[in-house]
């Protein structure tokens, strides 16, 4: 039996087949156009057809998607979010705080302060109220809200009144509900802004994923299928559609991975250039660097475990406009429609695509002088990851990494085999895991609370189908809250391990 990882990105959509040893058995990618369900059901039929591969030879399948970042870089298939904060006592700044004017008033229609919410010490200065709950969110409904993020300050420690108002919510209004305590940890900033985007975000994968698992099935699937989420690990569509911004580094952290192991090395800074973004991150002894701050998303400080990944919203379909001596390069990307509308394909739109096949048949100093804009982006972006660079191996994969002339690039950058599909083969290799995020206050026998806690990580990744003799710890985090009135801290344990095989 095979896993097949498939990356869904703005372009185009990549397939790989990877036996029981995670050798690469077959690959290949199809152009993104249309409703996300048939493009991926053609792209299966072209499996079958092209490599003898049934969805019957498959045991499980491992989504990748930039559709969430995608999203949020241009803009689209967001929903207008209205925000309640369940605290009298509620922060004096205003919601989406510090965040770019443009995602601000893309995303955030207004905001509510209603009675609930407990202190430090779970103490609660005014319940909950139900009617003061439901006639503030109809007034953001009324405002155009299409979908609520419910923020609480203590949250992380006491989540009866979110749980409280969203099953109050879910009775009333038929309208998606984020709950803070179960997207972060105590920074309220950074819990409220990944609970804003997680809002925003299920539009999109709603759309994207609804008519998937249906579809799989027509076809003969009678496998699991796992969604990868920001650390590289899986979990199921349903958990993705609730928590889309857990996927938002879903494509960056496959191709970190895929990269790599295509490249057989261990240690690496990985290019992945797409149709509508370019990526850049590092991986050190065969796993991604992680941030060691609140992720960074298009700007806006979350409270996300994501890899140290810096997007560029610059890729193969991106929109090249002159602007008096000056070319500018996206955000906006061409997408799927590349090969209609860009210029070489007849199309009226100069793209970056363009500019690479201009200059593979031809030396053009403008196309020249576009393509080392784009490659001096990269750099100043390689630079700031690792000052050092010219030592380091860089990987270059990506659909777009094909579009890049040979003679501009630096000696120690290379394509490894198969690198238009890193991110599909990334996904193939992905593995199940157990993750605890909690806050305690350890008693006398600290080591024993946290061996219970890593156990706790391991039973949750055994039920979630992962194979019990290969289970290890690939992260272990105590992190101090110092402002608490008592010593507290956050755990933070991820335990993974292979699929369990039928």
């Amino acid at each position: 039996m095979y896993k097949l990882g498939i990356d869904v990105g703005g372009t185009n959509i990549d397939f790989a087949v990877v036996d029981d040893k995670n050798q690469l058995r077959s690959g290949h990618k199809i152009l993104a156009k249309g409703e996300l369900h048939l493009a991926i059901a053609e792209g299966l039929a072209q499996l079958q057809k092209n490599h003898g591969i049934t969805l019957s030879s498959i045991a499980t399948i491992h989504l990748g998607t930039t559709l969430a970042i995608n999203s949020l870089l241009e803009l689209k298939s967001l929903y207008k979010v209205g925000l309640i904060r369940l605290a009298n006592h509620s922060p004096d700044f205003p919601p989406a705080y510090l965040w770019p004017k443009t995602y601000r008033d893309a995303i955030v229609v207004g905001y509510r302060n209603v009675s609930g919410g407990r202190e430090y010490n779970n103490h609660s200065r005014k319940l909950l109220n139900r009617d003061e709950l439901l006639f503030r969110i109809q007034e953001l409904i009324d405002n155009g809200a299409q979908s609520l993020a419910l923020v609480s300050v203590f949250a992380p420690l006491y989540s009866d009144d979110e749980i409280a108002a969203a099953h109050i919510i879910r009775n009333e209004f038929d309208i998606p509900v984020s709950l803070s305590h179960e997207l972060g940890s105590l920074g309220f900033i950074e819990r409220e802004n990944t609970t804003l985007l997680n809002a925003a975000l299920k539009k999109v994968l709603r759309e994207g994923f609804q008519s998937l698992t249906q579809t799989f099935t027509n076809l003969g699937f009678k496998g699991d299928c796992f969604i990868t989420q920001n650390n590289g690990t899986l979990f199921t569509l349903e958990e993705a559609m609730m928590f889309p911004v857990k996927t938002i580094a879903s494509g960056p952290t496959n191709s970190l991975v895929g990269a790599c192991k295509l490249a057989k090395c261990e240690n690496a800074v990985i290019v992945d250039i797409g149709g509508t973004s370019t990526d850049i991150g590092m991986v050190v002894d065969g796993f991604p660097l992680y941030s060691l701050q609140s992720g960074v998303v298009a700007g806006i400080s979350c409270n996300l475990l994501t890899p140290d990944i810096a997007t560029l919203a610059m890729g193969g379909g991106s929109i090249i406009r002159r602007d008096n001596q000056h070319y500018t390069i996206g955000p906006d990307s061409l997408g799927a429609d590349l090969f209609k509308k860009c210029q070489t394909r007849g199309g009226d739109n100069l793209t970056l695509y363009d500019v690479g096949q201009i200059l593979k048949f031809q030396p053009n100093q403008d196309a020249e002088n576009i393509m080392s804009y784009f490659l001096e982006q990269i750099n100043q972006e390689l630079v700031s990851l690792l000052p050092d660079l010219n030592s380091q191996l860089v990987l270059l994969v990506g659909g777009g990494a094909e579009n890049i002339p040979s003679h501009l690039l630096s000696t120690n950058v290379i394509r490894p085999p198969h690198y238009q599909i890193a991110n599909a083969y990334g996904a193939a290799l992905s593995e199940i895991a157990g993750h605890v995020d909690c806050i305690v206050q350890f008693g006398r026998d600290k080591e024993s609370e946290l061996a219970a806690l890593e156990e706790k990580a391991k039973a949750m990744a055994i039920q979630n189908g992962a194979e019990s003799e290969s289970i290890r710890i690939i992260e272990k985090k105590v992190l101090p809250l110092y402002y608490m009135h008592e010593p507290m801290y956050r755990v933070l344990i991820t335990a993974v391990g292979p699929l369990q095989t039928l």
